[in-house]
C-alpha cells in the first residue's frame, strides 16, 4: 500500500522532509555529516581499523546522544573490538517506511558495499530501528501512551527501551500525556550499573 501512495506522490510530508535530509545530508535530521560524531569524546576508534563497526544510526548520533555514548561505554567494558567511520549514513529505512522500495533497496546496497570495501564482517547497531522500524507517528504516540500507562500501573520508577527511536516515542508520549517516568535505553541503564 505504501508503495501504491508513492506512486500517487502522497508520501507524508514529514517522510518527504525525511527523504530530502537523507539525500542531502545522510541523516534524517538535516544536520551536517560532520556532525554525525560530535557525540563521540574519544575519536581514537573513528575510521581505526576493525573488521567489527559499530553503526550508530541517525537518532543516537544525532538527536539522542547519550545513548551512543553509553553504547561506546559498554563496548568498551566488555574489551569488544569495534571501529567507527565516518563513511556512515542514514541506513535508508526511512525510504522504506515511505514506500520508496527501490530508494531504501539502493541505499542499502550502497551501505553493504562500503562497509565490505572496508572489510568490516560484523556490524553492531545502536537502533534496532535502522533494522526494523519507522511507522506513523499518531499510532507511534498512542502506543508509547499506553505503554506508559501500563508501567505506571505497576508502580514502575521507569521504562528501558532498546531503541533510540522507540525512546524518543516514549519521551514524546510522555511530555503529551504528563506521565512522570524517567524513559531510558538499555545502554544509559548498563552504563550506570558498570
Amino acid at each position: 500500500m505504501k508503495e501504491d501512495l508513492t506512486r500517487l506522490g502522497l508520501i507524508p510530508e514529514g517522510l518527504k522532509q525525511a527523504d530530502e535530509s537523507i539525500i542531502k545530508e545522510g541523516n534524517i535530521y538535516d544536520k551536517p555529516q560532520s556532525e554525525r560524531f560530535n557525540w563521540l569524546q574519544d575519536k581514537n576508534r573513528l575510521d581505526e581499523k576493525s573488521d567489527t563497526l559499530f553503526y550508530v544510526g541517525c537518532t543516537p548520533a544525532y538527536l539522542r546522544r547519550q545513548i551512543a555514548r553509553s553504547s561506546v561505554t559498554v563496548l568498551d567494558k566488555f574489551g569488544i573490538d569495534y571501529m567507527l567511520t565516518n563513511k556512515e549514513m542514514c541506513c535508508g529505512h526511512p525510504f522504506l517506511a515511505a514506500g520508496e522500495i527501490d530508494k531504501a533497496k539502493e541505499t542499502a546496497e550502497k551501505t553493504v558495499a562500503e562497509f565490505e570495501k572496508m572489510g568490516i564482517k560484523r556490524i553492531i547497531f545502536d537502533c534496532a530501528g535502522c533494522l526494523v522500524k519507522m511507522h506513523d507517528d499518531d499510532l507511534a504516540l498512542k502506543t508509547g501512551i499506553e505503554r506508559l500507562q501500563e508501567a505506571e500501573t505497576t508502580g514502575a520508577e521507569a521504562v528501558i527501551s532498546a531503541c533510540p527511536a522507540c525512546q524518543t516515542n516514549l519521551l514524546d508520549a510522555a511530555r503529551q500525556s504528563g506521565i512522570q517516568l524517567k524513559i531510558l535505553d538499555v545502554t544509559e541503564l548498563l552504563s550506570q550499573v558498570l
